[in-house]
């Protein structure tokens, strides 16, 4: 066993926090080019309206801040655990706060620290875009993606395939949890991968690529081209297809009124900025659905490290499909558009990971 005494005297392993970031830049410029040049371009637009991107960015840290405390409890949970196992130390307690304070643990929150740093400026970005998207595209093509629907399920919207689901109210439930763990796993995945030393760094740089390529390409670009709201808002904004979905926003709040839903309260929360036009963090749109083409993401992530865990991020991706149209966010035809999009940014951005591999070891 690793002795106390060894862990303080041992010299650290790792290069100091500004020599790996100098290597990465380095190594990764394509990343941070896009992630500068697309928070330059937006910081411009707000400029532009007279807006701020302050408050966006900030949402973003704080959730960074949450990912980065998280990860702290779990190190300290699981270096607990260890310690308690140990019998050769004079105590459990000083073995605990030297793996906490190696060299090791240090480098894993500074470099999970920076990721979620990056990432969170990034989303800070994208997501003032999304709130722009109806104000500078209004929503229209929910009546045509509403027709696409029909004629794929036989007449009839979607989310009536799925009425046996939204007949149990756990089920929708486990949907919704699911649905609303999407959000962390962003971080995760993004600075987990970042981290690990177990990772490829061709994956890695394939991921962060495909994830900032299928935020801007699908989640503004593709978004703004294709504006529109979704079931759950289209009662409201088009009376045509008010009947149409009308029952299906009713079953989700007769289960809400019996346990708050989280999407529910998400819905609440993006309507009241988009009607009252407050100057807050969120969007509405609905075609492509970015949450299908993340989770496609994690699952061709998922695929190139593991098998088995490909199959379990392949049902997780399934789970956001049907979620999002039984829980009212989308129709059918935005998670088939959103995932063959990410699939082919995917594809691209390995050609260039790899390229940049092999342009770094000619």
């Amino acid at each position: 066993m690793t002795s106390t005494r060894a862990l303080y005297d041992g010299r650290p392993s790792y290069s100091p926090a500004r020599v790996w970031i100098a290597r990465e830049i380095s190594g990764n410029r394509p990343i941070y080019w896009i992630i500068g040049c697309f928070l330059l371009a937006t910081a411009l637009f707000s400029v532009i309206l007279g807006d701020s991107l302050t408050s966006f960015i900030a949402v973003y840290l704080l959730r960074a801040g949450r990912a980065v405390s998280v990860l702290c409890a779990g190190m300290i949970v699981v270096v607990g655990i260890d310690a308690l196992r140990q019998k050769s130390d004079p105590s459990a307690l000083h073995y605990l706060r030297a793996r906490l304070f190696s060299a090791e643990a240090r480098q894993i929150v500074t470099k999970f620290s920076f990721a979620c740093l990056l990432l969170a400026i990034f989303m800070g970005a994208f997501l003032y875009g999304k709130t722009a998207i109806p104000f500078v595209a209004p929503f229209s093509w929910d009546p045509l993606l509403a027709r696409w629907d029909a004629f794929l399920f036989g007449g009839q919207p979607a989310f009536r395939a799925l009425w046996p689901l939204l007949r149990h109210p756990e089920a929708i439930y486990l949907l919704d949890f699911l649905y609303s763990l999407w959000v962390p796993l962003v971080f995760i995945a993004w600075a987990g991968l970042f981290v690990s030393r177990r990772v490829p760094v061709d994956v890695r740089r394939q991921f962060w690529l495909a994830t900032m390529g299928c935020w801007i390409v699908v989640g503004l670009l593709l978004a703004t081209v294709l504006s529109s709201a979704g079931p759950c808002f289209a009662p409201v904004l088009f009376p045509e297809l008010s009947q149409a979905y009308t029952p299906l926003n009713e079953r989700l709040a007769e289960i809400t009124a019996h346990f708050p839903l989280g999407s529910s309260l998400s819905k609440d929360y993006l309507w009241q900025i988009y009607d009252h036009g407050l100057d807050e963090p969120g969007g509405i749109s609905a075609m492509p659905s970015m949450h299908n083409a993340q989770a496609v993401l994690f699952m061709l992530t998922a695929f190139q490290l593991d098998r088995r865990l490909g199959f379990v991020m392949a049902a997780y991706a399934f789970s956001i499909y049907v979620g999002s149209i039984v829980l009212g966010w989308h129709y059918a035809i935005d998670g088939v558009v959103g995932a063959a999009a990410a699939t082919l940014i995917w594809s691209a951005c390995g050609r260039i990971s790899l390229g940049l591999s092999r342009k770094a070891v000619a």
